[in-house]
């Protein structure tokens, strides 16, 4: 069993904390001719745990540390992670300097993910209950309230949010890509 990092968006890490969010996909480096009857090997295997990066800060006292030393000057810093934002004012919480989700190191993180189970398969395969699981429809409908959502398949709702993530163009680009997909459970 190993623990490796994984970047979050806000959002998504809204949608797994509120359980609406139990997979995801990751692109993956595996050529487009490659027979999937071969035995492949997952950077991630079931068991595994996925321990999430996201955007973070701590007080302004340790905006001239970086985050590897932190630690070293205090032992519990209060952290202030800014998914949770959508609770309160922005400005609340430790006024510090913001800190991408890349530069999150172990000690920061508030959630790690059980890996239950890992697939592979092209991104445009994905079905309307992977779309549900992957929080496509809670990212609709918490980002943009209010608005009449009904008529959006999870399907369509994926792929907004796949564009939201990615970029302009990302679904048409990405579609016919490989992903490994993986499902889990928080465990903390």
């Amino acid at each position: 069993m190993s623990e490796n990092p994984i970047l979050f968006s806000g959002a998504m890490v809204r949608a797994i904390l509120d359980g609406a969010k139990t997979q995801t996909r990751r692109l993956a480096k595996l050529d487009a001719a490659l027979d999937l009857d071969e035995n492949l090997v997952a950077p991630v295997q079931p068991g595994d745990t996925l321990w999430v990066r996201e955007t973070w800060r701590v007080s302004w006292a340790f905006d001239h540390l970086p985050p590897s030393e932190i630690l070293a000057h205090e032992k519990d810093p209060e952290i202030h992670y800014l998914a949770d934002t959508h609770l309160a004012s922005p400005h609340s919480g430790p006024r510090g300097k913001t800190r991408v989700s890349i530069h999150m190191p172990r000690w920061a993180s508030r959630l790690s993910l059980r890996v239950t189970d890992v697939r592979v398969e092209r991104l445009g395969d994905i079905s309307a209950e992977d779309c549900i699981a992957e929080g496509a429809m809670h990212w609709l409908a918490s980002e943009h309230p209010g608005r009449p959502y009904r008529h959006i398949t999870p399907r369509a709702a994926f792929g907004l949010l796949w564009l939201h993530v990615h970029g302009d163009g990302a679904w048409e680009r990405d579609r016919e890509r490989w992903v490994w997909v993986y499902g889990f459970k928080v465990v903390r």
